[in-house]
């Protein structure tokens, strides 16, 4: 639509070289978007009844663990939303979804977001200090 518009101002205008310039500029723009945003479901596995999301966080070092655990306690608090968390030797499992439509909403999405998140942070921070 914009490649009209624009064809059609500089189709009535003078055609100088900036004009030109323009032309060929807007005319090579993509009609398509090629970035995509990522679906942050995509690596959470969708469960019914109640429909849900759920995902497993594996760590070799106990601290780590405790680290995310306390970190997902924090955010949960914040934003007052919050799930099941279930620990089981190195493993953490989320299980999310809104209890009043018994259904995944964004506050979910957000929620594995921001779980995606924690876990990269704590990872990487728990690397830097060698806990591995």
């Amino acid at each position: 639509m914009l490649n009209q518009i624009m064809k059609e101002y500089l189709d009535a205008n003078s055609k100088n070289d900036v004009h030109l310039l323009l032309e060929e500029a807007i005319l090579s723009v993509p009609t398509s978007n090629p970035i995509q945003p990522k679906d942050p479901r995509n690596d959470w596995e969708v469960i019914n009844d109640p429909q849900r999301l759920i995902k497993e966080y594996t760590f070799s070092a106990g601290r780590g663990l405790i680290d995310f655990v306390n970190e997902i306690l924090l955010y949960q608090e914040e934003v007052g939303h919050h799930a099941k968390l279930t620990v089981e030797d190195t493993k953490v499992t989320i299980e999310v979804y809104t209890h009043g439509i018994e259904s995944i909403t964004e506050l979910d999405s957000e929620y594995a977001r921001t779980s995606d998140d924690i876990y990269r942070d704590v990872a990487t921070y728990s690397a830097e200090e060698g806990n591995v």
